[in-house]
């Protein structure tokens, strides 16, 4: 699928200085393809996993493109950058239909041809110029994208064909059916899960942050997860990759499963720091960091039903955590509930905060220890004793510090009800003020 590259001096002037005025703008060019893409494929708006790794193909993508834009011919095989295939798998691993996968990469050609055409209307001076240019473009374009979709077509029809012989793919299809509602045999559900339904069960969402962008951690996440299912004294563990960066699991168990104790074991999935705590700066790693692992855990239920519903109430804890600017280690759903109810319209939410507490919802460190000992000081029912040393201060620090914090509250709010105040103090470090 060679082309025959340009013999025209002007146009490959022309296309070499768009190039590096490109070069010069790839990643805020990146950022907006993948937002542009989020916003119009809606299967990538779903998945936070599938997002981030977009990101990176985005700018790959893009790079590789302008290579080929530069020598003005493309090459007899486009190759797939790394990021692209890891899209493709993860694309594959959450069954999702190939029309939408391509339709991205038709998408993100027609942007990223836009934005090309309309630096070379402001670099070619000449018209007859702009024009050869302009074709030479659409001509390389075109054959770059089509290239590209079906290297992707291989790589998706390949990794589809594989999982299709593996059972990971018959447990996944199993979970989605029970997820969506579907009416489903239960005795032959177990018996392609290899898990049981009927007992008690506790639902685990786990995935990775940060560390390279095309890692999978995946087989630490699946450690992680039978590590927790020993400390909460399951019998039986049911992983669903998702991603090579996030795993669905649940915990079986005979009696009700006490999810107390996965608080409590040490492991890569810990608790945060306190509230208002920021960390203390670290000195430069000698290399890459690895992935930090994240940790959200359902409240326990029963039956297959209950399967459903803690598997529910462990993404509703992640939500919440990912608001956060450091999402802790582990989250439980009983520690959440409260902040998934409050943060289902998050706009709303920011709104409520600014309202309550003024000056007081800043993020700043000085606002952030005010709204710890005012919250604290809400839950000891005003006892400046127990604030003191709940938070290990002196007590005249806490008739400070909360005369200070109540002379920043919005108007009005200082005797409003304390169970507002009290849910705008937890939301406001939730989600900082911009």
């Amino acid at each position: 699928m060679a082309s025959i590259p340009s013999s025209d001096p002007a146009v490959d002037a022309a296309l070499r200085a768009t190039v590096e005025r490109s070069r010069e703008r790839l990643d805020a060019l990146a950022d907006r393809l993948s937002g542009h893409l989020i916003g119009s494929v809606a299967d990538l708006a779903d998945e936070p996993e599938i997002a981030d790794v977009l990101v990176t193909a985005a700018r790959e993508g893009t790079a590789a493109w302008l290579a080929i834009v530069r020598d003005g011919a493309l090459p007899r095989e486009v190759a797939v950058p790394e990021s692209a295939r890891a899209l493709s798998r993860a694309w594959v691993r959450r069954n999702r239909p190939l029309p939408p996968l391509l339709r991205a990469y038709r998408l993100a050609h027609g942007f990223v041809a836009r934005e090309m055409l309309a630096l070379l209307r402001e670099l070619a001076d000449d018209p007859g110029t702009l024009g050869r240019a302009s074709e030479r473009l659409v001509e390389l374009s075109f054959g770059y994208v089509d290239g590209l979709s079906a290297a992707i077509t291989d790589l998706f029809l390949g990794e589809r064909q594989r999982l299709v012989r593996s059972a990971e793919l018959a447990r996944a299809e199993v979970v989605t059916a029970l997820l969506a509602g579907e009416a489903v045999d239960v005795d032959a559900a177990e018996r392609r899960l290899g898990h049981p339904l009927r007992g008690h069960h506790l639902g685990l969402v786990l995935w990775a942050e940060g560390g390279e962008a095309t890692d999978e951690p995946l087989g630490r996440l699946e450690s992680e997860a039978q590590r927790l299912a020993d400390a909460a004294g399951g019998r039986a563990l049911l992983r669903i990759p998702v991603g090579g960066r996030l795993l669905w699991a649940w915990i079986a168990g005979d009696a009700p499963l006490e999810d107390r104790a996965l608080r409590a074991a040490p492991s890569a999935a810990q608790r945060t720091r306190p509230t208002g705590e920021r960390p203390a700066p670290r000195e430069a790693a000698a290399g890459p960091l690895p992935a930090v692992l994240h940790v959200a855990i359902g409240a326990p239920a029963a039956g297959p039903a209950g399967f459903v519903r803690s598997h529910q109430d462990a993404l509703e804890t992640r939500r919440v955590a990912v608001l956060a600017p450091r999402p802790p280690r582990l989250s439980r759903y009983r520690d959440t509930d409260l902040l998934a109810l409050l943060t289902g319209d998050e706009e709303r939410a920011r709104r409520f905060v600014e309202a309550r507490l003024g000056a007081l919802a800043e993020d700043e460190d000085g606002a952030r220890r005010l709204r710890v000992t005012l919250r604290a000081h809400l839950e000891e029912r005003g006892s400046n004793v127990a604030v003191a040393r709940r938070l290990g201060i002196h007590e005249n620090t806490v008739k400070y510090r909360v005369r200070k914090a109540r002379e920043l509250l919005a108007a009005g709010a200082a005797d409003d009800d304390p169970l507002a105040l009290g849910a705008a103090l937890r939301l406001a470090d939730l989600l900082p003020a911009p």
